[in-house]
């Protein structure tokens, strides 16, 4: 998936805040890893249909995986706005 890219400038949200926003996203997405993995599909709920919990497992990855590929898209979008202000610092001899 994409990540974006917020230009900061003095008249939009500052870097401190957009980081705080993914990292916060992150975090809230974490929150929902953790209750989706109660929902994992057991055998024993699908006694005689294999093909259906097979199915219900290829569905609860699928779900999995677009989370996790969210979290880890904000974490990079977070690095690349910490990255940034890293490389103006340098620039500026800070």
């Amino acid at each position: 998936m994409p990540i974006m890219h917020p230009i900061v400038n003095i008249n939009g949200t500052s870097r401190d805040d957009l980081v705080k926003m993914r990292i916060e996203a992150r975090r809230a997405i974490h929150e929902a890893l953790r209750a989706l993995q109660e929902l994992s599909p057991h055998g024993r709920d699908y006694i005689g249909n294999r093909e259906a919990w097979k199915r219900d497992s290829d569905i609860y990855c699928q779900r999995f995986r677009i989370l996790d590929a969210m979290a880890n898209d904000l974490l990079d979008e977070a690095a690349n706005l910490i990255e940034d202000d890293h490389i103006l610092a340098i620039r500026n001899g800070v």
